[in-house]
């Protein structure tokens, strides 16, 4: 029997990750891609828009108009810092952290779906593989390669 390699599985797996997503995510009137701005503004409150780019990958110009339409949506408030008054803090409103608890709700729910026919031992298995493999794309080359090519692509400051 013939395996389909595993980049194939990754990207069949965020393409139905996506769609999933994505129908969750417009009954909260939001995107997948502005999804991620609110997950980590909740996990770094007060954070600000040059950190937030940095950590998402995203250039500073696409990552000023997302904050903007969440700022514009009710999810987000920009904050003025108290340590640089020239600089400005982010933080999720009730209705951004709102919108997080339904992400995290729906993570869950996709886990579920997608773990549901694994024994807990197979699920521990593949999460324990899918870490090691995050951790040696950490360490190995393919993390210079893919900071070369995001900077190529301009999506690091």
């Amino acid at each position: 029997m013939e395996t389909t390699s595993f980049s194939y599985q990754v990207t069949a797996l965020k393409r139905e990750f996506t769609i999933f997503c994505n129908e969750k995510l417009q009954e909260l009137g939001l995107s997948i891609g502005l999804m991620y701005f609110i997950v980590y503004i909740g996990k770094h409150e007060n954070c600000s828009p040059g950190e937030l780019s940095k950590a998402i990958h995203m250039d500073t110009g696409h990552t000023t108009r997302s904050i903007d339409k969440l700022v514009k949506d009710g999810f987000v408030q920009k904050k003025r810092s108290e340590v640089d008054k020239r600089s400005q803090n982010l933080a999720l409103t009730d209705k951004g952290k709102m919108a997080l608890e339904h992400i995290h709700s729906f993570f869950q729910q996709w886990d579920q779906i997608i773990l549901s026919q694994l024994s807990e031992e197979e699920q521990e298995t593949l999460c324990a593989l899918l870490e090691k493999i995050q951790k040696i794309r950490k360490t190995s080359c393919m993390s210079s390669c893919m900071s070369g090519y995001k900077k190529r692509l301009n999506l690091e400051l």
